[in-house]
């Protein structure tokens, strides 16, 4: 299969489309920081699983990257659901809820999806 790219990156939504064209509906993608925040910053999302343990490492890679927001209503809220494994939590975050309108009154683009991200 051949996906169009950008520079280095490839084409996320040329990706799906071409999944799709194949029958493949619900996508899983794992991955670090970098692949992570390539499809949140897309828009090509549903789910997305945020992992957190009691464990103090110190510096380490970044996770998710975004540009930053000025102001808190242009900051992505999260509804989510959160669930104890142990002594880790697991935040299961719903993209799509209520995201119909954006914090500036625009209707959100639609867009194909990927189903879970962890």
């Amino acid at each position: 299969m051949e996906v169009a790219a950008h520079g280095h990156a490839l084409d996320l939504k040329d990706l799906l489309h071409q999944l799709h064209a194949r029958g493949y509906y619900r996508i899983f993608v794992e991955g670090g920081g970098v692949t992570v925040s390539s499809f949140l910053e897309a828009g090509l999302l549903d789910r997305l699983h945020i992992a957190v343990a009691p464990l103090l490492i110190g510096e380490g890679r970044p996770t998710i990257r975004m540009p930053p927001r000025l102001r808190l209503q242009d900051c992505l809220r999260l509804h989510h659901r959160v669930y104890r494994a142990g002594n880790d939590v697991l935040f299961d975050c719903d993209l799509r809820a209520g995201a119909e309108v954006q914090s500036d009154g625009r209707e959100a683009p639609s867009s194909i999806t990927v189903k879970r991200v962890l």
